[in-house]
């Protein structure tokens, strides 16, 4: 019986996660006792994929929580970065100096970003935002790589878009020209997919096993994110038994889950 459990979930995931390394949190809890501690193991220099369409459905908690802990040189994925009194979810992150790339669809009037930005201190890649989220929810299904026709016959597809300076203000990174291809007449552009070290996602209700109920517009980036994410981490503001959300109200597996807090 573990075989073919095991042998299924294997087809399921088989580019994200190791079965055997995660089957101890498959069998018991993935409640975590405090915020602290679910994001304790979260390392320096990792890729970590934030919930959230700004702070709308964010895990702001856990986003806390990290920003106290060692961990710096963070490449941040997240839907937008903008103005931070209405939008910016990561904010806390960013003013910490914790995070050394950003990976997002807008930075808007976000002032410190900017600054930090034009001082060489942060790293921006700026996506289409339809692109952004399809790279995250293809990364979390094993794809490597899609074709879009969005950003044809702009630096999106030429390259050269500056993505860091240096502290002089001199260019040291921009972005790479993309493949291009003809379907049908239409061309389009390669994109390579993103998957992440971690992800921290926010829900409604979960229960002891990681299945997630989002509540309305909560149902953003977040389901993307978690299965995007190596090791995903849930923020709940309820946590229930097991049975206790329906199998028609999941919107996050707790397949997807490690943590839940």
């Amino acid at each position: 019986m573990l075989s073919r459990v095991a042998s299924k979930f294997t087809l399921l995931k088989t580019s994200t996660r190791n079965f055997a390394a995660i089957w101890p949190t498959i069998k018991g809890s993935k409640v975590i006792n405090s915020l602290d501690e679910a994001v304790k193991g979260i390392k320096s220099g990792s890729m970590v994929m934030v919930g959230g369409y700004g702070k709308l459905g964010a895990p702001l908690s856990l986003i806390s929580a990290l920003a106290r802990t060692p961990a710096k040189d963070l490449t941040i994925v997240c839907g937008i970065a903008s103005c931070p009194e209405r939008g910016s979810a990561i904010q806390e992150l960013v003013e910490a100096r914790k995070v050394a790339r950003l990976i997002t669809s807008s930075v808007g009037e976000n002032q410190v970003i900017i600054d930090q930005f034009k001082k060489g201190e942060l790293a921006i890649e700026l996506l289409p935002m339809g692109t952004l989220a399809e790279k995250v929810r293809s990364g979390g299904f094993g794809i490597p790589g899609f074709y879009s026709s969005v950003g044809i016959g702009s630096f999106h597809e030429e390259g050269g878009l500056p993505m860091k300076y240096s502290k002089e203000g001199v260019i040291t990174d921009v972005n790479l020209p993309l493949e291009k291809r003809d379907f049908r007449g239409r061309e389009f552009l390669f994109e390579r997919t993103l998957l992440g070290d971690y992800a921290l996602v926010k829900t409604w209700k979960a229960d002891s096993k990681g299945n997630c109920l989002l509540k309305m517009a909560a149902r953003n980036f977040n389901p993307d994110m978690a299965t995007a994410g190596k090791v995903c981490i849930a923020e709940a503001e309820e946590i229930v038994e097991p049975g206790q959300v329906g199998g028609d109200d999941i919107h996050i597996s707790g397949i997807f889950i490690h943590k839940v807090v």
